[in-house]
Parts: structure tokens; C-alpha cells; sequence
């Protein structure tokens, strides 16, 4: 029982964080500020909202954070061409000084 629904738990997570960061990669790659400064304000309002409807009625907000988690997966799959141009389009990272002093050979 404890290992199912460790199991549930991980899997909860790990499709929450793919949904999240499908569509925050989603509205990054659109270029005005105003998207993300939105979709930032959203989550925190989602987030507390969610904190404090869990310790109202915890059914009704796992019946909400399952329809939410739903949402999130579909906007990521409706947002997947996005995210391969933000992907492609991705600048490469300059290595940290650390980077270059332990991977430059002598």
C-alpha cells in the first residue's frame, strides 16, 4: 500500500513538473514581457489558492489539482511547437569559470 502510493506521488510530481515546465517554456518564447509576468503571478495565485482550499476540503482540491494537472498536459502538448523553437533556437551557455579551469588540459 505505502509503495503504491509512493508510486502515485512520484508520478503526480513528475507530470506536474513536465506540465509546468512545458508551458513556462511555452510563454517564454513568446517575446513580450507582459506573458511572463502573467503566467508568474498565475502560478503564485494557483499555488496559495490550492494551499488553502487543501486545508478547506482536501477532496474537492485533489478533484481541482487533477483537472489542473489535465490542464497543464494539454496546454504542454498544445504548446509543444513552441517549445521545439525555444529548444532550437536555445543559445548556448558559456562555460563557468570553474568549467574552464577544470576541463582546460595543460
Amino acid at each position: 500500500m505505502t509503495t503504491a502510493a509512493a508510486a502515485i506521488a512520484v508520478g503526480t510530481s513528475l507530470l506536474t513538473h513536465l506540465g509546468k515546465t512545458g508551458v513556462r517554456m511555452g510563454v517564454n518564447a513568446s517575446p513580450e514581457p507582459f506573458s511572463n509576468s502573467a503566467a508568474s503571478v498565475v502560478e503564485d495565485l494557483s499555488v496559495t489558492g490550492m494551499v488553502a482550499h487543501g486545508l478547506l476540503s482536501p477532496v474537492a482540491a485533489a478533484v481541482l489539482a487533477a483537472v489542473l494537472l489535465l490542464g497543464s498536459l494539454l496546454a504542454t502538448a498544445l504548446l509543444a511547437s513552441r517549445i521545439r523553437r525555444a529548444w532550437r533556437n536555445r543559445r548556448p551557455r558559456r562555460p563557468s569559470l570553474i568549467q574552464v579551469v577544470l576541463l582546460t588540459p595543460d
